[in-house]
């Protein structure tokens, strides 16, 4: 599993390593924490979710969707 973005609201998360292959993810955003070693993920700390669904919104109002120009 490749965790990249907080499953909570979409935010890129800060990784840090440890000896042995441990890495604790981090959402900036909601404060959520995984531990991933190997294949196994686990979370360790559940988000803040008011601050979770502010950020998906913000994320929600920022994103644009335009036709694409008719291709003739």
């Amino acid at each position: 599993m490749h965790l990249q973005r907080c499953p909570y609201d979409g935010t890129p998360l800060d990784v840090d390593s440890y000896s042995g292959g441990s890495f604790l993810l981090t959402c900036t955003s909601c404060s959520a924490k995984w531990d991933a070693h190997n294949s196994l993920v686990r979370r360790i700390a559940e988000p803040d979710w008011e601050a979770a669904a502010k950020a998906r919104a913000a994320r929600a109002n920022s994103i644009r969707w335009e036709p694409a120009e008719p291709t003739t």
